[in-house]
């Protein structure tokens, strides 16, 4: 089992890092807006072995009162690439029920 854990874990983090210089259409809702440093967003993505082929997938999110949103079932990739976009850093990610990945939100320089 342990495994199948470390191998979700090297292709959710593969895949985002692949995605993180491509441009694609957002899922990410709030990114038109400026973020405040120190917001943050949880991530817990999975594989969905319903689809085919099969998909990483967000299927359960959590953000900070102005931090942006992601809906379930959104590519984990393209969640993680706009979040980067946004000039979110990722702070954690554990293997718990899937990928658990915490991002928060840069301070800029003057904000530091």
């Amino acid at each position: 089992m342990g495994s199948v854990v470390t191998i979700v874990v090297i292709i959710s983090l593969a895949a985002g890092l692949a995605v993180w210089h491509t441009a694609s259409a957002s899922q990410v809702s709030g990114q038109g807006r400026a973020v405040p440093s120190g917001e943050v967003v949880i991530l817990q993505c999975r594989p969905d072995f319903v689809l085919t082929p099969h998909r990483i997938r967000v299927v359960a999110s959590d953000s900070s009162k102005k931090a942006p949103t992601v809906p379930a079932r959104t590519p984990c990739a393209e969640a993680l690439s706009d979040l980067l976009k946004l000039g979110f850093k990722i702070a954690d990610v554990r293997s718990e029920g899937g990928v658990l990945y915490t991002l928060v939100s840069d301070p800029k320089p003057s904000e530091r």
